[in-house]
């Protein structure tokens, strides 16, 4: 398995555009070994933002 771990702290800005590439990434990973397990973790880190609000609806 292959953890991706990520902080977060006020990104509402930056989410979105981190999604997509981090998606097409783990896309590529897959394809290149295949049946490996990726997660993606993201940890918010106090944000007053609605970052938490992006990451929960991205799950």
């Amino acid at each position: 398995m292959l953890s991706i771990i990520a902080p977060c702290h006020n990104e509402e800005g930056t989410l979105p555009l981190f999604f997509n590439e981090v998606n097409a990434a783990i896309s590529k990973i897959k394809t290149d070994h295949q049946g490996l397990s990726v997660e993606l973790i993201l940890v918010d880190d106090g944000s007053t933002d609605s970052t938490l609000e992006i990451i929960k609806s991205s799950a």
